[in-house]
């Protein structure tokens, strides 16, 4: 609960500095590319060259919204915590998950909120090496608990298992927007929006010609009445005794 409500969050601190130079509510995956990879937080370095797959998500977050990412959505907040998995919480969406404190998860599982390094090491899994399961003992209290996950995998390997975790089911993609009555519209709303607007330049573009049309065809008439009355003088004088 003291976290919740005092300390700050640092997702919200990179998405502010995306806000700042962006200044739209959407961009291109170029443009978001370009400015996160660029971007350090307290757990990744700055300067960086992001992964084809974390690329790609983004291209397909893209697609999706018919070339443009919504920064105010929950496509865009999955790829951020991939990208900065320390930083930016898991967007789960809604309805799907709800808030339990320390009190109340011990109440309802018989099981306390922190864990044994032991433990930790058994969830981490078989796989993990003799060395990092050594610095996870290392790096706990003194009463053998600890409340976070180390591991003590390098940055170069947690990068590698977040390609993993993207490549699998970890991924989800369903859209919700912040704000859905002013972000951006869907894939079928745009086609619909786009053919509709084809349609009335369309419409336009007709009445324009029909309009030139008119005004030539009045334009040669006048030209030939006055011609023709012109002519129709000069006959009448010659005749005239």
């Amino acid at each position: 609960t003291l976290y919740s409500l005092c300390c700050i969050d640092r997702c919200e601190e990179l998405l502010g500095f995306l806000e700042s130079k962006i200044q739209a509510p959407s961009a291109t995956p170029g443009e978001i590319v370009r400015l996160v990879s660029a971007l350090p937080s307290a757990h990744v370095p700055g300067n960086r060259t992001l992964s084809g797959v974390l690329v790609e998500k983004l291209q397909e977050v893209a697609d999706h919204h018919m070339g443009q990412v919504p920064l105010h959505g929950r496509l865009f907040a999955q790829w951020m915590h991939f990208v900065n998995p320390s930083e930016c919480s898991y967007p789960h969406l809604s309805n799907t998950t709800s808030y339990t404190d320390r009190h109340e998860y011990k109440r309802m599982t018989g099981h306390d909120h922190v864990c044994a390094n032991d433990d930790l090491i058994r969830m981490y899994g078989d796989g993990a090496s003799d060395e990092a399961a050594s610095k996870t003992r290392a790096s706990g209290s003194a009463d053998g608990n600890t409340s976070v996950f180390a591991s003590g995998k390098g940055l170069e390997e947690s990068l590698k298992e977040t390609e993993a975790l993207l490549s699998s089911t970890m991924w989800d993609p369903v859209e919700e927007l912040v704000d859905p009555v002013h972000g951006a519209a869907k894939p079928d709303e745009l086609r619909q929006a786009s053919f509709t607007s084809m349609c009335l330049r369309v419409i336009a573009m007709l009445i324009g010609v029909g309009s030139m049309w008119a005004v030539l065809k009045e334009s040669v008439l006048g030209a030939f009445m006055i011609s023709a009355k012109g002519t129709e003088g000069a006959c009448k004088g010659r005749f005239v005794v």
